[in-house]
């Protein structure tokens, strides 16, 4: 369970190095690509994390891959791509997507560290 905090907590921090960078790159080429890009990637990352037999490995894959692709494509960008469709009741809509993303977050993490703790 450590490990798992100790990833997400250096992928957190990866995620504040590259805010203004993911920030630019959403402004040039917009939401949509930005988004399709992390899903792309992280998809690989999952691949890749399921070959992971050791902690640096698994380190190495998540924050250095894995956290690229969800800062870049999902975390970044999701706000600027609601703003873009909604207009009417904007404010409700960016509400429940950044209220989503807390809760997924806070629902999943136990999930994931029970399924790692009994399945190794």
């Amino acid at each position: 369970m450590a490990a798992i905090a100790l990833a997400d907590m250096l992928g957190r921090l990866e995620g504040g190095v590259m805010g203004p960078i993911a920030g630019y790159f959403t402004d040039r080429l917009g939401p949509g690509p930005m988004v399709a890009f992390g899903g792309i990637v992280s998809g690989l990352e999952f691949i890749l994390l399921s070959s992971a037999n050791n902690l640096l490995i698994f380190m190495l894959i998540f924050v250095g891959l894995m956290s690229v692709g969800f800062r870049l494509g999902y975390n970044n960008a999701t706000i600027p791509a609601v703003n873009q469709w909604f207009r009417r009741k904007r404010s409700l809509a960016m509400s429940i997507v950044s209220a989503s993303s807390g809760l997924g977050g806070f629902a999943l993490a136990p999930i994931v560290g029970l399924l790692v703790f009994t399945f190794g």
